[in-house]
């Protein structure tokens, strides 16, 4: 498992792989100030990765137009 803290610890990023899918696990609060660990990770999987990706927003307490911008 991978993680990766945004800037603001408001948003916490977790990467689960596995031979099917990868997992983009978002907790917190997702906004235009937390949001760019998800941009990167999505431009990493859109670049490298030939699985499908999945993202998990159970977690998620607040999300902007950011977030439906960076997905």
């Amino acid at each position: 498992m991978h993680q990766t803290r945004s800037t603001e610890p408001r948003m916490l990023l977790v990467t689960h792989r596995s031979e099917r899918a990868v997992v983009l696990a978002l907790h917190g609060e997702v906004d235009m100030d937390s949001v760019e660990p998800l941009r990167l990770a999505l431009d990493s999987e859109a670049r490298g990765g030939w699985s499908p990706v999945v993202i998990d927003l159970s977690a998620v307490d607040f999300a902007d137009t950011a977030m439906i911008n960076a997905l």
